[in-house]
């Protein structure tokens, strides 16, 4: 069997009657639900059973009701307007003011709305009007259900901007301590963003001073019209990898990056994102290692055409092994 969690409530009332009404209407409430669900899956032995009840407390003033919160856990709080001690808005400043997700109901008769308006004001989430034939009963239930629904959803709601939040920030986090420069480009293809590595790849000391800079500024103008292009292919959703030069204090300095599209939830592209690394060291290496070579392969050659030159060899005497041999004898 898998039970559904009681749903617990607390209703601070100081008339009697009126609450006793109110406890025994929502607990027959779960009674019915309870034998409809159960009637609906009594033929069916796969199906499990769902029961939810409403369990009710009574607090008869405003701070007896304080204390039994603080003391129990509760779904939701029913506070009535005719309390000796504490008005409606007070308790819900209270309350809310220590969980502020939590559903509260109000509870009212005609002609006393602004009391309920008033604890509304505090963040009351919403409020009954209480009949002296007490018709409000056959229905409380429903709004009760629709406040807890409303208050989970909200809930649910926090949490998943709390996660998003979290997320952005670790991202943010990595993307504030990498070596690499990480950038944002609109769709005009200016900077909206750089992290601190490009800020000082660029020489600058504020994103704002970058902010705004088009991206194809920088490279030198031989380059400008194969990026320009792969500009364009990004905003309609293409990614790429690519080097550039740039001028640089002492001599070009060569890049390596990117564009890489930012959709939304329509995949519609929104920004670009590039990732831009200084590789002027590794290509002043490969020239290096080329010049080296290079280098080295003129200087065999040369000793190649030394050996094989036949000048090189006149002024070498040929010596018979014979001659020592007769000198001998």
């Amino acid at each position: 069997m898998n039970e559904c969690p009681d749903i617990r409530i607390l209703y601070i009332e100081n008339d009697p009657r009126i609450s006793q009404n109110f406890k025994a209407a929502l607990e027959r409430t779960g009674e019915r639900t309870g034998e409809r669900t159960e009637k609906k899956n009594r033929d069916d032995t796969d199906s499990q059973q769902s029961e939810q009840q409403f369990l009710i407390d009574i607090a008869k003033t405003g701070e007896m009701g304080l204390t039994q919160w603080v003391q129990s856990t509760y779904d939701l709080v029913a506070i009535g307007c005719n309390l000796p001690d504490l008005s409606a808005a007070s308790i819900a400043h209270k309350l809310l003011s220590v969980n502020i997700n939590l559903p509260l109901l109000v509870v009212t008769t005609r002609g006393h709305e602004h009391l309920a308006f008033e604890a509304m004001s505090h963040g009351a989430v919403d409020y009954v009007i209480r009949d002296d034939e007490e018709a409000y009963l056959n229905y409380v239930h429903l709004i009760i259900t629709k406040l807890l629904d409303r208050g989970r959803r909200r809930v649910e709601h926090v949490e998943t901007e709390q996660a998003l939040k979290q997320s952005e920030y670790r991202l943010r986090s990595v993307i504030t301590a990498s070596p690499v420069c990480i950038h944002e480009i609109d769709l005009n293809g200016k900077f909206i963003s750089m992290n601190p590595a490009g800020l000082e790849m660029m020489g600058a000391a504020e994103e704002s001073s970058v902010c705004g800079l088009k991206y194809i500024d920088v490279p030198i103008i031989e380059d400008r019209t194969r990026i320009s292009e792969l500009l364009e292919h990004a905003k309609k959703g293409l990614s790429s990898r690519f080097e550039f030069q740039a001028p640089g204090d002492k001599g070009p300095l060569h890049f390596s990056s990117s564009f890489d599209p930012i959709k939304d939830d329509q995949g519609n592209v929104v920004r670009l994102m590039g990732i831009t690394e200084d590789i002027t060291l590794r290509k002043q290496a490969e020239a290096a290692l080329r010049d080296t070579r290079d280098e080295l392969e003129l200087r065999v050659k040369e000793r190649t055409a030394k050996l094989n030159d036949p000048r090189q060899s006149r002024g070498l005497k040929r010596v018979s092994p014979l001659k020592g041999q007769i000198g001998n004898r």
